[in-house]
């Protein structure tokens, strides 16, 4: 029992003192954590640690030395005295279901190690296919601010218009901006309006489309292409008839075989009224770039001005040179209408894309971050293991070199051990891996949860990392001086 304690107070111990450091690393990774997560937590809600997370953690800990501790104790209390004393301590805790808990903790770590990484693996793959996916505009070299006018300065919406329009000119005047443009929601901004419209001619019917108002250059500033028609122009004014844009979605759900220029439509939104087609553009990404391609009226601010005081207004300006650094400029013109005019949320539209993407990169991040960690661990565990069994026949691997034994005979013997816990180990998180898959669906785009080539990338990064862990041991395994272990017998 003394012996027991002695065994019990060394696990307890390195444990703890794996807590604690385990819990300054957790301190240490508040801010990447929380910066990490912010679109998904609650406005109002911070990640920190309290009494009750330090607790649990320390508990956790102390209960974790007790009961891998207690392994070789009852191996201890359960041992024969005699053929320890017979051997002279050689095979001591060499036990066949010792070994055989080392050989499933191994294996286990292996297994746990390739589930986070398929998992990292298909999430990085999906987020390479976001990327690419064709959004319907170019970001390259647009800026974008947040521009609304006082509703309390612009109450009158047609004096809101003429402000807008000067912005708007005053901005394309700059050098180095090729055209500037408004916009009510961005394109992956985070939001949008969609709701029910009316097409001539189709009583009873009650389409939904998304809606959105614009001015100035719009489409030219984000080159969103135009298909078919023209776009607004100088001569939309708000004494003009009014016009709308449809997308190539609306176009091909509610004209089909038909030409929509000249058809009119009523987006049901404030005092509209019918409108009348001019325009058929591309498909533009807008809730996020995973959505599919859903029906879009563009509506002009300058005919629709009585309910523009609810509307938000944002900027988008391409320019020739990199987009922050005509800022000062832009933000210098546009005061000089209005001194009193705010001009915030300034980013180029890269960064508004990035953005968008965040709940995607996230846990991305995070099975990377546990997975790393996991593997870290398999590679130890594994290289304890081979070390201890290098250790335990070190008497054995000196016979055999002193009977003609080659190294490479040796390194062999010891990688062979390694391999065969390896690929266990990989067979059982394989099934593990496409058994989890299939949770990750909803945070998947463009990849199957079966995607073999991530399953077997995965497996050989994983496999390849284990060996790495496994030569260390083997090659100390034939640097065995066969005279040294014979003399000691």
């Amino acid at each position: 029992m003394r012996l027991a304690r002695q065994l019990l107070t060394e696990s307890i111990l390195l444990s703890v003192a794996g807590g604690v450091l385990g819990a300054l690393l957790a301190w240490a990774s508040l801010n990447f954590l929380t910066s990490l997560l912010a679109r998904q937590l609650p406005g109002g809600v911070a990640i920190h640690l309290d009494a009750r997370i330090l607790a649990f953690a320390l508990l956790l800990a102390l209960a974790t030395g007790l009961v891998f501790g207690m392994a070789p104790v009852l191996q201890l209390l359960h041992g024969n005295l005699h053929d320890r004393l017979k051997q002279g301590g050689r095979q001591s805790g060499s036990a066949a279901g010792g070994r055989r808990l080392r050989h499933t903790l191994v294996m286990g770590e292996i297994a746990i190690s390739l589930v986070l990484l398929a998992a990292a693996g298909l999430l990085l793959r999906s987020m390479m296919q976001l990327t690419n996916v064709d959004k319907g505009f170019d970001s390259e070299h647009v800026l974008t601010m947040d521009v609304r006018p006082s509703p309390i300065r612009y109450a009158d919406p047609r004096k809101e218009i003429i402000y807008l329009q000067a912005m708007t000119d005053r901005v394309n005047a700059i050098p180095g901006v090729q055209s500037a443009g408004l916009v009510y929601e961005l394109p992956l901004g985070g939001g949008g309006t969609n709701g029910s419209l009316s097409i001539e001619g189709r009583l009873g019917e009650q389409p939904n489309a998304d809606k959105q108002y614009v001015g100035g250059n719009y489409f030219q500033a984000m080159r969103i292409p135009l298909l078919k028609g023209r776009l607004f122009a100088a001569s939309d004014t708000p004494d003009s008839p009014k016009v709308v844009i449809i997308n190539q979605a609306f176009a091909r759900q509610f004209f089909p075989n038909q030409d929509p220029i000249g058809k009119r439509i009523d987006v049901s939104w404030g005092d509209t009224g019918w409108c009348e087609v001019i325009g058929v553009v591309g498909n533009v990404k807008q809730a996020n770039l995973a959505a599919e391609e859903r029906p879009s009226t563009f509506m002009l601010y300058a005919q629709n001005a009585p309910i523009l005081q609810f509307l938000g207004v944002n900027m988008v300006v391409r320019t020739s040179l990199e987009p922050m650094s005509t800022v000062q400029a832009i933000r210098s013109q546009i005061q000089q209408i209005d001194s009193n005019q705010p001009v915030a949320q300034v980013k180029a539209m890269d960064e508004v894309i990035a953005e968008s993407l965040a709940p995607r990169r996230a846990p991305m991040w995070l099975f990377g971050a546990f997975s790393a960690i996991a593997l870290f661990l398999a590679a130890i565990g594994i290289y304890g293991v081979l070390s201890y069994f290098v250790v335990q026949r070190r008497q054995e691997i000196g016979v055999r070199m002193a009977l003609g034994a080659q190294r490479a005979s040796v390194l062999k013997l010891i990688l062979l051990q390694g391999a065969r816990l390896i690929a266990i180990g990989l067979g059982i998180g394989l099934v593990g891996a496409f058994a989890a898959a299939k949770t990750l669906t909803s945070f998947l785009f463009g990849v199957k949860p079966t995607d073999l080539p991530t399953f077997i990338g995965v497996s050989l990064v994983l496999a390849g990392l284990a060996l790495a862990a496994c030569a260390v041991p083997a090659l100390r395994a034939t640097r065995v001086d066969p005279l040294v272990v014979l003399r000691n017998e």
